[in-house]
């Protein structure tokens, strides 16, 4: 018998008052969750609900296809753009990197 994991709820310390004050910084914080989530787990976010006092929660779900995995890349870099992160692509990294040499 084999137990599967399909999806949990996680209450990070994201909370309203940081929301409020610093907005930019708590979707941050919520974007490197789901970076970290995808990659080390392969889960995407199902849900964020609104910031509280005590922090916000979060719902993941396994990805079951490659589609799922894609589209939850591309949520995560239209939102980290939204906030003034940049993406490049590993075929980037290593074109910036040969003319570093």
């Amino acid at each position: 018998m084999a137990v599967e994991l399909v999806g949990y709820q996680l209450n990070v310390p994201l909370t309203k008052k940081m929301y409020e004050e610093h907005s930019s910084l708590y979707q941050l914080g919520c974007i490197l969750i789901r970076i970290d989530k995808l990659q080390n787990e392969s889960m995407r976010m199902k849900r964020c609900n609104k910031p509280t006092s005590s922090g916000t929660l979060m719902t993941f779900e396994k990805i079951k296809t490659a589609t799922e995995c894609e589209e939850e890349t591309r949520k995560i870099i239209l939102a980290g753009e939204a906030v003034g992160m940049k993406f490049e692509t590993m075929e980037q990294k290593r074109l910036d990197e040969d003319d570093g040499k």
